[in-house]
């Protein structure tokens, strides 16, 4: 008698666990990509300009507004309840 080893990730199980992983994931890479993006813009900005963090700071204000307003959108698109509510005030 042959007998089978057990499945390390069994895709059937491991369904609800991966797409929360995959949401958030995909959540923190929007606000860090945000972020990074607004703080190199400031960091050239500085740099051309010759001023001492000036941009910096602002843009990356910029970039925190800017992930959290992102974030948020996704999140609430990815909530059946508030899919259905957006959908009947547009």
């Amino acid at each position: 008698m042959i007998q089978r080893k057990k499945k390390l990730l069994n895709k059937d199980s491991q369904y609800a666990w991966s797409e929360g992983l995959t949401m958030v994931m995909q959540i923190g890479l929007t606000m860090v990509g945000c972020i990074a993006f607004c703080f190199f813009s400031g960091f050239y900005l500085d740099r051309w300009l010759g001023t001492k963090g000036v941009f910096i700071t602002i843009f990356l204000i910029f970039g925190i507004f800017g992930g959290a307003n992102t974030a948020y959108r996704q999140i609430m698109g990815m909530i059946p309840d508030c899919q259905d509510k957006q959908g009947k005030s547009e």
